[in-house]
């Protein structure tokens, strides 16, 4: 759970892409870096306003997990022209702690690279498990994406924790059936000390395709 004084977050954005069925070319990434929470905010182009809008967005699901008036305390991000104007202006009046990675150096920007990535890797399996293929690669990047970060907020990660937890206090109470673009994911709340053929524990999701319902 993230300190009282506030919550510390890191951003970055990815793209272009071809536009998605929202007319989004561009994809920001925020993670809480106390917790791991992340958002997703996809923007139909790259500039200051909209990485604000995904910033407040962001803010916003956080006072709503943690049912408090958090500030955000902090925000780190590479020293692109998107992340300065309307974002430092917003900083400089809430007194948010802005630094930069001085360019573009992943290095410095580690949990949000890893997400990214990590993300990316689930994205393609649920266009795969949804599509059978990469045929609408472009059209559901937006909400394979926002999907994904979804999963992997609430599924347990390998120290039997996951952001969800981390930042609610809670576990996660899962819907029985979710039904993003064209696919349905059933998730499964394994009892305590149960564990599925892998080893894995926990909230666990398995992707079906429309030939499998």
């Amino acid at each position: 759970m993230p300190a009282d004084d506030g919550f510390a977050a890191a951003c970055d954005f990815w793209g272009p892409t071809d536009p998605d069925v929202s007319g989004n070319r561009w994809h920001m990434l925020i993670v809480e870096l106390k917790s791991k929470w992340a958002a997703y905010q996809g923007l139909p182009t790259k500039h200051s306003e909209g990485a604000l809008k995904g910033l407040l967005h962001f803010w916003g699901q956080l006072k709503r997990l943690t049912k408090s008036e958090k500030p955000i305390k902090s925000l780190h991000s590479d020293s692109g022209k998107e992340f300065m104007g309307a974002i430092d202006k917003h900083c400089l009046a809430l007194g948010i702690s802005r630094t930069t990675t001085g360019g573009y150096n992943a290095k410095k920007n580690i949990i949000v690279e890893n997400r990214n990535k990590t993300a990316g890797e689930r994205l393609r399996k649920c266009l795969a498990t949804a599509t059978g293929g990469s045929s609408y690669w472009a059209e559901l990047t937006g909400p394979c994406m926002a999907h994904a970060i979804r999963l992997i907020n609430i599924m347990d990660w390998a120290n039997g924790n996951n952001p969800h937890l981390a930042i609610t206090g809670e576990k996660y109470g899962a819907d029985k059936t979710l039904q993003p673009f064209g696919c349905m994911v059933l998730t499964y709340i394994y009892s305590e000390g149960e564990e599925d053929l892998e080893g894995n524990t926990g909230l666990q999701a398995r992707h079906i395709s429309g030939k499998d319902r």
